[in-house]
């Protein structure tokens, strides 16, 4: 999966094109609102293709790192900063698709609400690490570590 998204030139333009609809929907100036692909009238139309497509393979990468099947740590370390900025930027088109149905993108939901409380490894200390300047009244070394994990 990931050598696919590295070597395959048309994932890499629908990567683009998904990209491309945050960035309208995150601009004042542009009508674009991501929330009317929940609509019905949306079913077909390529931007609603576009962003499920992209939408898809989160939930795949994500189904597949809770069953055990995809290694979390090297996704995590490839695609934490990746995920949780695209996560964010359809996280309203998200909850419009689960008021109608609870279910849908419930993986990559549920991997970003895990991603969110640990953020990129190298950039986060661990528990230990964080309760220990807590204890020592390090508490410029947390607000650091905090203000990195998260930067995207």
């Amino acid at each position: 999966m990931v050598m696919k998204t590295l070597m395959d030139n048309d994932v890499q333009e629908e990567y683009r094109k998904f990209r491309d609809l945050i960035r309208r929907d995150q601009d004042a100036s542009d009508s674009f609102d991501m929330t009317t692909i929940a609509t019905a009238n949306a079913v077909g139309n390529d931007d609603r293709n576009t962003v499920l497509q992209q939408l898809n393979i989160y939930e795949l990468m994500a189904l597949g790192i809770r069953r055990g099947l995809f290694d979390e740590a090297i996704y995590k370390r490839w695609y934490h900063n990746q995920f949780m900025m695209d996560y964010e930027g359809v996280s309203e088109l998200i909850e419009a698709l689960q008021a109608k149905k609870s279910s849908i993108y419930c993986e990559a939901s549920g991997l970003y609400k895990s991603w969110s409380k640990n953020g990129h490894p190298e950039s986060s200390p661990g528990r230990m690490t964080m309760a220990w300047w807590s204890l020592t009244g390090q508490n410029e070394k947390i607000d650091t570590a905090r203000a990195m994990a998260n930067a995207r």
